[in-house]
């Protein structure tokens, strides 16, 4: 009961929304291709070709017949689309059970609402299927995950954070903000994952996104400390380092 009341509440909203658009920009940080300056947009590799390798005089004819496209330039971006995939409803969910500790078995609210969001998340692994309702999908899920382990200390204490019960105005001060996304950054996405610039980057992005929970916010209040912990959470599991392949 008390899950739902969460889901309707207006501190769910204003997480869900910060939390989105923190994520919307990592997605974007994240996922940015950059394109190979060369002249032109298709590079001809020649390809060895055993059956006509003794044929010298036809050489100049089998070059381009022997070759291999290989797209350049304009086309990046879709052949990385290729190579890169969304993880589908179940890969998602699995994720989440390593990454909090909560297995759908153990918690009906998340199994509840993993039931309820399966037929929005992803079905396949195509990395073009991955719209703006998939997100929103994740998001939700994300949600009742990050919720239940920041509501239980069997879960939170994964974490490592020693001031997750202390007031908020005593535990995110400049250190403890930095102690705490260090903490979840190295939980989600493991230790070392990441050039020191994009550790950089992301540290500055969740900062923020603390800054944005905590507006008009309690600071005398341990709760408020969870909340903060649970945007955390949410941004960090829903982005590309997490649901990628």
């Amino acid at each position: 009961m008390k899950d739902k009341k969460f889901f309707q509440s207006k501190s769910f909203y204003k997480l869900i929304t910060v939390t989105l658009l923190t994520s919307l920009l990592f997605v974007f940080n994240q996922c940015v291709v950059e394109q190979t300056e060369q002249q032109g947009n298709v590079v001809y590799i020649p390809i060895d070709n055993p059956a006509e390798s003794d044929n010298d005089d036809n050489d100049d004819s089998n070059t381009t017949g022997s070759a291999e496209f290989v797209d350049e330039g304009a086309t990046e971006v879709a052949r990385t689309s290729t190579s890169v995939g969304i993880k589908d409803f179940e890969q998602t969910y699995k994720t989440y059970e390593a990454l909090t500790g909560i297995t759908l078995e153990d918690e009906n609210d998340v199994r509840n609402t993993y039931n309820d969001m399966n037929s929005q998340l992803a079905n396949e692994n195509d990395l073009k299927k991955y719209g703006t309702s998939t997100l929103i999908a994740n998001l939700k899920l994300a949600g009742i995950f990050c919720h239940r382990m920041m509501s239980e200390a069997q879960y939170y204490n994964l974490i490592g954070f020693a001031d997750m019960n202390t007031r908020a105005d005593e535990a995110l001060d400049t250190q403890g903000r930095l102690d705490l996304i260090t903490k979840m950054m190295d939980r989600f996405w493991g230790q070392g994952t990441q050039s020191n610039a994009d550790w950089d980057a992301n540290v500055e992005d969740l900062n923020l996104l603390i800054g944005d929970i905590l507006e008009g916010e309690n600071m005398g209040s341990s709760n408020t400390t969870k909340k903060v912990a649970k945007g955390l959470c949410v941004a960090i599991l829903v982005s590309p380092k997490s649901v990628l392949l």
